[in-house]
């Protein structure tokens, strides 16, 4: 299948036109659709204010945190127009790093009040355009956090920043595990527990999946991590699928026929296929109140 090519990030960010960039998403997510996938890690919502970033480079739509948010919302709702899920990314905002998190660890020099007047805003403008995961880096923001970290392993950052003060309720995934900013000081096995118990609902690309999977199942079971901790995540999760066409009610309704003893478990199936739907019918009521609002 021919794709269609398109510029940079960089290059559509000096246009100053953000219906292109509408443009662009519809027609990345309808051509990935026809090639089977169903999300797009995009797109990169960083504010670009260093000149020696290579890590987003030309992937950055520029160093003016307002224009940027306007194509981060833009694309966003591109790709939502033909059912492609999309990731927000890299929070909480490393557009003014100088380091690679692929090459080892790297820590921004940014307060809590720069990062929201800056590199939050383009997040923002995403979520409330309907992203619905956003992707965590594995910067350090010491100065906000008072440690070395990782974004993805903070729960401050994850919980007390992007849930409550940034109010996103969707799906918080991870960068890639398998970059040298986890693997220099993280067994598979502690990053992926780290994280999860921080917030994360998928932990992106361990090094060792087996190892990851393993240590977070075993946590479950002894209690360290409680069902409902679990469930939260699941939910959050199957809410999206549900809303962007990758499973149906009907599915749901045949699995839950499928599990004979779900009545009798604590935390069952059919519990958590029916929060996760009447999240997703929650979702969508709130959108179409937006729309109201806004013809107001």
């Amino acid at each position: 299948m021919e794709t269609t090519s398109f510029p940079t990030a960089e290059e559509i960010g000096k246009t100053k036109d953000d219906t292109y960039t509408y443009q662009m998403g519809k027609t990345i997510g309808s051509e990935i659709k026809e090639l089977g996938f169903n999300v797009d890690f995009a797109p990169v919502a960083d504010v670009k204010t260093s000149d020696l970033n290579e890590e987003i480079g030309d992937r950055s739509f520029g160093d003016d945190p307002d224009k940027v948010a306007d194509y981060v919302s833009a694309f966003v709702q591109g790709l939502k127009k033909v059912n492609i899920a999309s990731a927000v990314k890299h929070f909480p905002g490393q557009g003014s790093s100088s380091g690679d998190t692929h090459k080892g660890s790297v820590n921004i020099d940014s307060s809590i009040s720069k990062l929201r007047k800056v590199d939050f805003v383009p997040f923002e403008s995403g979520i409330e355009a309907g992203a619905d995961f956003v992707m965590v880096s594995h910067i350090s923001v010491s100065k906000v956090t008072e440690t070395s970290v990782p974004a993805s392993m903070s729960p401050l950052i994850m919980q007390t920043i992007l849930r409550e003060e940034l109010g996103f309720q969707k799906i918080i995934i991870t960068d890639a595990f398998d970059m040298a900013s986890i693997t220099d000081s993280f067994s598979s096995a502690d990053a992926a527990c780290t994280a999860f118990q921080a917030g994360a609902d998928i932990i992106l690309m361990p090094q060792n999946l087996d190892e990851a999977y393993q240590a977070v199942l075993a946590k479950v079971e002894d209690g360290t991590i409680t069902q409902e901790r679990l469930n939260d995540s699941v939910i959050r999760i199957l809410a999206v699928k549900l809303q962007r066409g990758m499973l149906s009610k009907e599915q749901i309704k045949q699995e839950k026929a499928a599990d004979s003893t779900m009545s009798q478990q604590p935390a069952s199936t059919a519990e958590v296929t029916a929060k996760a739907t009447a999240k997703a019918e929650k979702s969508k009521t709130e959108k179409v109140d937006k729309k109201k609002n806004k013809k107001r």
